[in-house]
């Protein structure tokens, strides 16, 4: 059960990842350039209103974009290539047959 909230987990790791990411970058601007936070405001709004970060063309990626999906899939059977598969009904287990 513990693998079936692992995709939300992920999730939720690349957004806080992203917000991370861009507060550090916000600050580490406003400190290199002495900007107050109206200042960085105004050099980081696009023209639609959102925040972005640019740079000569390299626009920061956002992470939490990214599309976080479950397999689809899943065969708990299926074992790795040159092992020989058991039976369902573990008639080669090999274990000595009693005769």
């Amino acid at each position: 059960m513990g693998h079936y909230f692992k995709h939300a987990v992920a999730k939720h790791t690349f957004g806080k990842l992203d917000d991370f990411t861009f507060w550090r970058l916000a600050h580490m601007l406003r400190a290199r350039h002495r900007w107050n936070w109206g200042r960085l405001r105004h050099h980081l709004t696009a023209a639609t209103g959102r925040w972005q970060i640019t740079a000569d063309g390299i626009k920061f990626f956002r992470i939490a974009g990214v599309t976080v999906s479950r397999d689809t899939y899943r065969d708990t059977r299926s074992q790795p290539h040159g092992r020989p598969r058991t039976p369902p009904d573990g008639s080669n287990r090999g274990e000595p047959v009693a005769q």
